[in-house]
Order: structure tokens, then C-alpha cells, then sequence
């Protein structure tokens, strides 16, 4: 929850998201659909490899005893990610040169530093510059996507906004930390197998959450026209607002608070800590969906939106997908503290097959675009309720043992 040590945290992602809805606005009057939709395509594929390539061992950074051994693993994560971006943004252009092979080495290494470099701000609870940088970056992107011009500007925009923003990360870590840096491949092997469970169970699990979350663009563009994906793209990005500003902020503290918590053996307060989100999970949950719903059906009052026919339906079609996302992902943190990652693995595994079959069952009974959305979305919220209720229950379990 919201208080005075982690307020500009979530004051600075909400501005950025506020920001990003005027960025909305400008593309909504200035790009088509189509536009839209091949920037998604982008975005989601860069994103994958991006956050593939970590293997995440960026999420051990916040689960750290000290900050030496927390830049440790930061050390670990920037190197393999490097290689591996290379490597995966080469196979994908080979296999598929839908994509400039430069747009897709400079988008998904960016998109890895900045968030493994985060998640040491995060261990630091430097909640100021966790703020800042949000609106930092929201506020480049749109100012480049005001000078540059062309179909090609939202990729542009968000590239170079991204890697500045980036190189300010590279200068704080080394000023920050950076006797504690490693760079010998023996020392940083001995790293790799001390943290390789994060290979072992988050790393697969994680390949599901992020197909998961990337994966619809491309995906819907071997089912429906560019138009359709670039609609569902632009609703889904207005309605996943409430879980950056508030699912994935409050996902990360409640990561660091529990650690922190866990490490102590303090776990009456686990308990209290698990109840005081869910309760503002809630109440947040109540108040932004309504509002955001209410913008949509506003939008045609402030731009001409004729090329964007349709968004306010499928907003509506889609918005308990949404809803879903924004319980599962914060309340994904609590088997990651607990090491119950076999748990978090196999529902990661079960949400990604599902999706898979309701996108084969698109394919093969030729289901209209809207039968799909139902579909998704109702999905999606029963399978996050069962699993919001498993990861709920481990803390329940832990405080009963401890009695």
C-alpha cells in the first residue's frame, strides 16, 4: 500500500502512465491501427527477447542479504542478457526479417538493462529515482514521437527515448556500486550456480508470463486483419494501466517488504502485509477500471478517432483479461519469496496452454473477433482467481506452521 516511504514511487509511475495517456491521444489523431499494430509486433517481440534473455536472474537482485551481493548478481544478469540478446535478436532475423535486425538488437537490450538495473533501485528502496524515471522516459518518448514523423516514429521515439534513459542507469550503477562489480567469467560462473534455481524454476515460468503478456500481437496477426490487432493492442494498453501503475509497483515492494520480512522470520506480519495489499488491490481495482471505461467512451469527444471504429466495444470485450492481469501479477511475488516456485511454474505453464488452446480454437472453429475477446478474458479471470487463492494459501500455510 501507498505510504510516505514508497508515495513517490507510485506517484512518478502514475504520472508517467499520465503522460503516456496524452502520448495515446497524439497517436490516436496522427497513426492507423495498422501503425499501431506493426509498432506492437515490435514492441512484443523486442520485449520477449528482452526479458528472456536475462534468464531472469534480475529477479534475485531484489531478493539479496546486502547491496555487494546484490550488485553481484546485477553483474551476472547484464552479461549473460548482453549475449544472449545478441544471439536471439540474430536468429529471429534470420528466420523472420519482419523486423530491422538493428531495431531489434537496440529495443531488447535496452528493455533488458533497464529492467534488471531497476530491480537494484528496488533493493535499494531509492523509491525517489524508481519515481522519476518513469516519467523520465514517458516524457522522451513523446517528445521524440512530436519531432520525428513517418509510420516508423512510435519505433523510433521509443528506442531512443529508452536508451537514454539507459545510459543515466549505466552512469548511477557505477557511481553507486561499482567496486562490487564483477567481470571475471570464473567469479561470475561461481555467481551463476549459487543463483542457478532462477534457471531452474522462475526461468521457464517466466516464459510463460511473457509469452503470455507479448505473445497477443503476434499471435492475433496470423488470425485477424492488422486493424484488429492494432484495436485490441491500443484497448489493451489503456486498460493494463491500473496493473503498471499500481499491480506492478505494488508487486515490487510487496517483493522486497516479504524478503525482507521472510529473512527476519517475522511472519505474523507476512500475513498483515498479504491482507493490507489485498485490500488495496481491491478498493484500486474498483475505482480505476470504471474510470478508465469511462475514458474510452470519452476519447471520441476529444479527437477524431473514425479510423479507431470499434475500441470503445472491445474495451468492454476485454477488460476482465485485464482485471486478471492486475491480481495475478503482484500477488505472483509471494511464491517467488516463499521458494514455491514449482508452484508458480506450473500455474505459469497451465495459463500459457490455456491461451494456446483458446487461440487453436479460434483458428480451427473460425470464431469472429469478439467471440475470441469473450472467450480470453473469461478464461483468464477464472484461471487468476484459482490462482490468486494458491499463492494466498501459502501464506495462510506458513503462518500455521509457525504457530
Amino acid at each position: 500500500m501507498i505510504n510516505k516511504e514508497n508515495f513517490v514511487y507510485y506517484v512518478g509511475t502514475a504520472l508517467s502512465q499520465v503522460i503516456t495517456l496524452l502520448t495515446t491521444l497524439y497517436i490516436l489523431y496522427h497513426f492507423s491501427p495498422e501503425d499501431f499494430g506493426y509498432f506492437s509486433l515490435v514492441l512484443s517481440v523486442t520485449s520477449i527477447i528482452g526479458s528472456l534473455s536475462t534468464l531472469k536472474f534480475e529477479l534475485s537482485v531484489a531478493i539479496s542479504k546486502n547491496s555487494k551481493s546484490a550488485i553481484e548478481k546485477l553483474s551476472l544478469t547484464v552479461f549473460i542478457s548482453f549475449l544472449t540478446n545478441i544471439i536471439m535478436s540474430v536468429l529471429y532475423f534470420v528466420f523472420e526479417p519482419n523486423i530491422d535486425l538493428f531495431i531489434l538488437i537496440a529495443m531488447s537490450i535496452t528493455i533488458a538493462m533497464n529492467g534488471s538495473i531497476q530491480q537494484y533501485i528496488l533493493f535499494e528502496e531509492n523509491h525517489m529515482l524508481n519515481g522519476i524515471l518513469p516519467v523520465l522516459t514517458a516524457l522522451l518518448n513523446l517528445i521524440f514521437l512530436l519531432l520525428l514523423k513517418g509510420s516508423n516514429a512510435l519505433i523510433f521515439a521509443y528506442t531512443i527515448s529508452s536508451w537514454l534513459v539507459t545510459f543515466f542507469y549505466i552512469f548511477w550503477m557505477l557511481k553507486k556500486g561499482k567496486e562490487y562489480l564483477v567481470f571475471s567469467l570464473p567469479s561470475l560462473k561461481k555467481i551463476f550456480h549459487e543463483n542457478r534455481s532462477f534457471v531452474k524454476y522462475i526461468f521457464p515460468s517466466s516464459i510463460a508470463t511473457i509469452l503470455i503478456l507479448y505473445f497477443h500481437p503476434i499471435l492475433l496477426s496470423y488470425l485477424y486483419n492488422s486493424a484488429n490487432v492494432g484495436l485490441f493492442s491500443f484497448a489493451l494498453r489503456i486498460l493494463l494501466l491500473p496493473s503498471i501503475i499500481i499491480g506492478t509497483v505494488t508487486g515490487a515492494l510487496l517483493r522486497n517488504s516479504l524478503s525482507k520480512l521472510y529473512f527476519s522470520g517475522e511472519y505474523t506480519n507476512i500475513k498483515k502485509e498479504v491482507n493490507r495489499i489485498l485490500l488495496w488491490l481491491l478498493l484500486s481495482c474498483l475505482i480505476c477500471f470504471p474510470v478508465l471505461e469511462f475514458f474510452v467512451f470519452q476519447l471520441k469527444n476529444f479527437v477524431n478517432i473514425s479510423r479507431w471504429n470499434g475500441i470503445e466495444h472491445i474495451s468492454v470485450l476485454i477488460i476482465f483479461y485485464a482485471v486478471s492481469q492486475f491480481f495475478f501479477i503482484p500477488l505472483s511475488n509471494i511464491p517467488l519469496v516463499f521458494d514455491r516456485k514449482k508452484l508458480l511454474l506450473k500455474l505459469n505453464i497451465i495459463q500459457l496452454f490455456l491461451t494456446l488452446i483458446i487461440y487453436l480454437g479460434a483458428y480451427l472453429l473460425k470464431w469472429q473477433f469478439e467471440t475470441f475477446l469473450i472467450v480470453l478474458s473469461v478464461v483468464m479471470m477464472v484461471f487468476s482467481a484459482i490462482s490468486c487463492y494458491c499463492f494466498i494459501k501459502i501464506v495462510k500455510v506458513k503462518n500455521v506452521q509457525t504457530v
